[in-house]
C-alpha cells in the first residue's frame, strides 16, 4: 500500500498520522506555526506566553516523530539533517517564551519558518 511508508508502529499500537496529516496541523494558516507567528504580533502585553509556549513545545515534539517517516523526495541523510535543524529552532522558540521577550521569540519564529523552507525546497 502506498501510504504504508507514512505509518509506524510505537509503544505497541499504530500511530495514524501520515506525513501529511503532520504538515497540515503544523503549517495550515489555523495550525500551529500559524498560531504563534499570529501570536507574536500581538502586542507585547497581550501574549499569551504559556500559551505560546505550549504550542512551539508542540513542534518540539513533531520533529521528533518526523524521522519515522520518509520524505516524499530527497535523502534520508539530508531529511535528518534537516528535521535536527528544525528541532533546533524550535527548542529556541520555546526557550524564548521563558523570557516573554517579544523581539527574542520573533526572531526565533522566523528562524524556525526559513528551516521550514528549507526543508520543504529539497524534499517536499
Amino acid at each position: 500500500h502506498p501510504r504504508a511508508q507514512n505509518w509506524r508502529q510505537f509503544a505497541g499500537g499504530n500511530v495514524y498520522a501520515t506525513l501529511a496529516d503532520l504538515m497540515q496541523a503544523v503549517n495550515s494558516p489555523s495550525g500551529v506555526r500559524g498560531l504563534i507567528g499570529a501570536a507574536l504580533k500581538e502586542h507585547p502585553d497581550w501574549i499569551n506566553w504559556k500559551q505560546v509556549r505550549a504550542q512551539a513545545v508542540l513542534l518540539v515534539e513533531v520533529a521528533s516523530l518526523l524521522p519515522g517517516y520518509a520524505p516524499p523526495r530527497g535523502t534520508r541523510a539530508d531529511w535528518l539533517a534537516q528535521i535536527q535543524a528544525y528541532r533546533a529552532k524550535a527548542e529556541l522558540l520555546v526557550r524564548s517564551t521563558q523570557f516573554s521577550d517579544t523581539v527574542f521569540a520573533q526572531r526565533a519564529f522566523q528562524q524556525l519558518s526559513s528551516r521550514c523552507g528549507a526543508c520543504h525546497a529539497q524534499h517536499r
